[in-house]
C-alpha cells in the first residue's frame, strides 16, 4: 500500500493515478509500482503477533499528519492566522480561506459600530457623542477591511490561477461588487485538488446570510439617521422662512406708509397693494414662500392684527399695526418636530411637540408653555 501525497488516501502498490483525486502520482510513487509490477507479486510479510506497537498498524489507522500547501504554509480556517498571512499576498487562499478573511472583516467593522452605539446608548451619553464615537470606531477599522480586501483578493487570486494584479478590480464600480461574488464562489485550485473543507452551497449560504445582515445593519443605522437630518434640515428651513417673513415685513413697512400688510402675497407683489409703488419694483419675499401650501414639510400662515387706519393713497388696504407668522409640520415627528412663530416684535418662538401655536391679535404668545423663545 502506498498514500497519495495530495488526498492522503491510502492506493494499491500498482496505481499510476490516484482513484480519489484524479491526479497522477510523483514520478517516484509511479517508478516503484513499476518496479513491483515487473518483478511479480510482493510477498507478503509476516503477520505481527501483536497490533499494540505503532510500527505494526494499517496504515489506514496511522493519525494524519496536515499536509503542507506549495508555499509551506500549513492549512487552516483559523481567522487570526488566516488575517496575518494577509499581509503576505505572495501564497494563496482557498474559497473557504477567503470567505472567512474577508466576511469576518465586513462583521467585525459593523458589529464594532453597533457595540459601540449600543454601550454608549447604555450610559447615556448624548446623541452628538455617540455618534462621534462610532465613526471613530469606524475609522479605526477601515484599515482591518482594507488588509484583508487587498491581501485576501491577492491571494484568492493567485488560486485561481490568476495574478494578483486583478486586485484592482476593487476601484471599478460595480464591477467590485460582482468581484466579490465571483471570488466567493468560484472554486479554485484546492477545491479541485479536494483540499477545501468548506463546500460552495455551505460558502453561498454564509454570503447571504452576511449580505442580509449588513443591508439590515446599514438600514437601521442609516434610515434613523436620515430621518433626522431630514426632520433637521425641515427646522432649519422653516426658521429661516420665518424670519424672511419678519424681515419683509419691516421692509414693506417704509414702502407702506409706515404699516405692515396682512397679505402675504403683497409682500410678494407690492405693486397690486400699495398705491403708487413701481410695477416692476422690487418684491420682499419669492412668490413660493408667499403661496399658501407646504413648504420644506411645514405649513404656514400669517394672523393680521389690527387693522391700521392708513391713507389709502399712500397704504394698502389690507394694511395692519401688527402680524404673526406660524408654521407648524405637515406630520410631526416626520416631516419636523418642533412649531415655529415669529411676529412684529422679531421674536422667534418655538413648540417642541409640533402642535399649531395659537396666535392672537397679530402676536405669538408670550408663555413658555405654549410658545418657548428660540435661542
Amino acid at each position: 500500500m502506498k498514500q497519495c501525497p495530495r488526498c492522503r488516501k491510502n492506493l494499491v502498490e500498482s496505481a499510476v493515478t490516484c482513484t480519489f483525486c484524479r491526479q497522477p502520482l510523483p514520478a517516484s510513487l509511479a517508478a516503484g509500482s513499476a518496479a513491483a509490477s515487473s518483478f511479480g507479486p510482493r510477498p507478503a510479510s509476516p503477520r505481527p503477533s501483536s497490533f499494540s506497537s505503532a510500527s505494526a498498524r494499517p496504515a489506514s489507522f496511522a493519525p494524519r499528519a496536515l499536509s503542507v500547501e506549495e508555499n509551506g504554509e500549513t492549512p487552516t480556517l483559523n481567522p487570526f492566522v488566516l488575517f496575518g498571512r494577509c499581509f503576505r499576498p505572495s501564497g494563496a487562499f482557498s474559497r473557504s480561506q477567503f470567505a472567512i478573511v474577508y466576511l469576518g472583516a465586513v462583521a467585525a467593522f459593523w458589529g464594532l459600530a453597533v457595540l459601540t452605539s449600543f454601550a454608549l446608548a447604555l450610559l447615556g451619553a448624548a446623541e452628538d457623542v455617540t455618534l462621534r464615537a462610532t465613526t471613530f470606531a469606524l475609522m479605526a477599522m477601515v484599515p482591518v477591511v482594507l488588509v484583508a480586501a487587498l491581501g485576501g483578493s491577492i491571494r484568492r487570486w493567485h488560486d485561481l490561477g490568476k495574478p494578483g494584479w486583478y486586485a484592482l478590480l476593487w476601484i471599478v464600480p460595480c464591477v467590485n461588487g460582482i468581484t466579490v461574488l465571483y471570488l466567493l464562489l468560484a472554486p479554485g485550485q484546492r477545491e479541485r485538488d479536494g483540499r477545501s473543507s468548506m463546500p460552495g452551497w455551505l460558502v453561498a449560504a454564509v454570503v447571504c446570510v452576511v449580505a442580509v445582515f449588513g443591508v439590515g445593519l446599514v438600514a437601521a443605522i442609516a434610515i434613523p439617521s436620515l430621518l433626522r437630518a431630514r426632520v433637521s434640515a425641515n427646522e432649519a428651513a422653516a426658521i429661516g422662512d420665518v424670519r424672511t417673513v419678519i424681515s419683509a415685513e419691516v421692509a414693506y413697512q417704509r414702502a407702506n406708509g409706515g404699516f405692515y400688510d396682512g397679505r402675504l402675497a403683497c409682500l410678494a407683489s407690492p405693486a397690486t397693494c400699495v398705491p403708487g409703488y413701481p410695477a416692476n419694483g422690487t418684491s420682499f419675499v419669492d412668490a413660493a414662500l408667499a403661496a399658501v401650501g407646504a413648504r420644506h414639510g411645514y405649513e404656514g400662515r400669517l394672523d393680521a392684527g389690527a387693522p391700521a387706519a392708513a391713507d389709502p393713497a399712500r397704504s394698502s388696504p389690507t394694511s395692519v399695526v401688527t402680524f404673526a407668522y406660524v408654521l407648524r409640520p405637515v406630520q410631526p415627528g416626520q416631516t419636523g418636530v418642533r412649531s415655529f412663530c415669529g411676529d412684529s416684535t422679531g421674536v422667534v418662538c418655538f413648540r417642541s411637540d409640533g402642535a399649531d401655536i395659537p396666535a392672537a391679535g397679530g402676536a405669538c404668545p408670550r408663555s413658555a408653555d405654549a410658545c418657548r423663545p428660540l435661542q
